[in-house]
């Protein structure tokens, strides 16, 4: 897994880029940045670590950007996510749905 990722903004004015590098012909800039799937997993690891939340119901490595990104080349495991903001309610409704089936009211 990438430590850093990187993600491609194209510049609709010619406003500079905060980081990365602009390239003049595309006002293209490409910035990087920690990759938010290991900074999840830390945060998980800390609840994991400060409680025994875990042991109840699952806590869910989720990764969720705006509409307008277009996600490609995302490698993970298969119990990671990586979705787009419209995507939320549907996920929540399943992940709701395999909760309820897999743990009882009273856990």
């Amino acid at each position: 897994m990438q430590q850093n990722w990187t993600v491609t903004v194209k510049h609709v004015d010619r406003m500079k880029s905060r980081s990365g590098k602009v390239y003049n012909k595309t006002n293209i800039s490409k910035p990087q940045f920690y990759n938010p799937i290991k900074q999840n997993q830390t945060h998980i690891n800390k609840i994991v670590n400060l409680s025994d939340i875990h042991k109840s119901i699952p806590v869910i490595n989720i990764v969720v950007f705006g509409d307008r990104a277009f996600i490609r080349d995302v490698s993970h495991s298969h119990d990671i996510y990586v979705i787009n903001r419209r995507e939320i309610l549907s996920f929540v409704t399943n992940q709701k749905r395999i909760i309820k089936n897999s743990i009882s009211t009273d856990q």
